[in-house]
């Protein structure tokens, strides 16, 4: 097989599975945003976006808007062409002020979610976004595949991973020529720190990590392993299966997991013979996956996948604008207000994590979590428990003040109507 061919599948083995993984999560927590029966929610927070380009202003298209300085909201028709260059503020479905219905459902009005209210009446809207943008980015990863050729980027790690570590193609190895000697550190992965994608099995790249621990036993010097771009490191299934049963329990804090696995790198070479490699590094292709995989980011990492230097990402404004960026550099054809509506359920209370802001309020305070922040804080039980995190959600105090119902309400019914 040629070389390119390797690395295109290399990268639809890893990338497909987390963006299939990621696809699941954004319709799991979208499904139950539905339009409201109401024209106007009386919302006081619209949202402000930069005009960059006709691309932008087409994506805006029949969307509510007004000049900064002018209370009267207009219809965009998406060919004034003098708007180009101009910040102008939103009716956007992230800070509509319906709120929730007695069924779970998170609720948009008719001016937040634009012209296209006259056409999607009794649907679900988010899940219809959530198809509309999930979809392309799967199957435009899906395309590495059949070209059979990739861009790549360079591949760096902080300066000590070479002195216990190789890197042969995408493939992490020990370094069984490292002059260090070995038998004095052990590997520890923090367990609130491991990712695992639970629609692939054991034997699969089902598991990665952001970065781990090597600690000197001897000395407790401690050394951050991270690839610089702050890639993916994908768990080897074998290394995996092994590291599982290295668990040990930290110290307990309410509503905090300190639970890790510490590995002892000299027992590796001796407990796993047939191990190649202990993780796969995702191979990206600068022209497709890179804009791709930068929503992912986006949506579900904290630092929204912002490279140091650039300006961090803290408000509705500005991750609506980036997603806004993003899906026009990613080439997904979808309308900017799907994108606000799979923003729309990651908007929450400061002063209780299981409750949407009332954006009726002037200078209403707000917090952003991630995609799987969001489902595992769901106001509806049967929402975050059909998540992951399991045993850290039986274990923490909001589980049993969730009081919402969900589409997923009626599966739990004892007898069914």
């Amino acid at each position: 097989m040629n070389v390119s061919g390797r690395k295109a599948l290399i990268s639809n083995k890893c990338i497909m599975g987390s963006s299939g993984h990621f696809a699941r999560l954004v319709k799991l927590l979208t499904t139950d945003i539905k339009l409201a029966d109401v024209d106007n929610c009386g919302t006081v927070h619209p949202v402000a976006l930069h005009i960059t380009n006709g691309k932008m202003l087409a994506k805006l298209k029949g969307r509510w808007y007004r000049p900064q300085y002018d209370r009267k909201y207009r219809l965009l028709k998406g060919d004034e062409k003098h708007l180009i260059g101009q910040t102008l503020l939103f009716r956007d479905p992230t800070t509509c002020a319906c709120g929730t219905s007695v069924k779970g459902e998170m609720l948009v009005c008719r001016k937040c979610y634009g012209e296209l209210s006259r056409v999607n009446e009794g649907i679900s809207i988010g899940g219809f976004a959530a198809t509309h943008i999930s979809r392309p980015v799967s199957q435009n990863i899906l395309s590495t595949k059949h070209l059979l050729t990739t861009v790549s980027e360079k591949i760096e790690f902080s300066e000590d991973f070479d002195r216990f570590f190789t890197l042969n193609s995408n493939q992490i190895q020990l370094n069984l020529d490292s002059e260090e000697n070995i038998e004095d550190y052990k590997m520890v992965i923090h367990d609130a720190y491991l990712n695992v994608l639970e629609d692939f099995e054991d034997d699969e790249y089902n598991a990665y990590i952001y970065y781990f621990l090597l600690i000197n036993k001897k000395t407790g010097e401690v050394i951050n392993i991270k690839e610089e771009a702050s890639k993916e490191l994908f768990i080897a299934p074998e290394f995996y299966k092994y590291m599982k049963k290295k668990k040990k329990s930290g110290k307990k804090v309410e509503g905090e997991n300190n639970d890790y696995y510490e590995i002892d790198l000299s027992r590796l070479e001796s407990d796993l013979e047939d191990l190649s490699h202990i993780f796969m590094i995702q191979v990206e292709n600068n022209e497709l996956t890179k804009p791709l995989y930068s929503i992912m980011h986006l949506l579900d990492r904290a630092d929204r996948g912002v490279t140091p230097g650039e300006e961090p990402i803290t408000t509705v404004d500005q991750l609506t604008q980036r997603f806004l960026e993003l899906l026009i550099e990613a080439g997904i054809d979808a309308q900017g207000v799907h994108a606000s509506l799979i923003l729309m359920p990651l908007l929450r209370k400061t002063d209780n994590v299981l409750e949407r802001p009332n954006f009726r309020n002037y200078n209403e305070p707000y917090r952003i979590l991630t995609i799987k922040g969001a489902l595992e804080n769901s106001p509806s039980v049967e929402i975050g428990l059909s998540f992951q995190y399991l045993d850290r959600q039986l274990k923490s105090l909001n589980t049993y003040l969730k009081k919402s119902a969900s589409y997923m309400s009626p599966f739990y019914r004892k007898t069914l109507d």
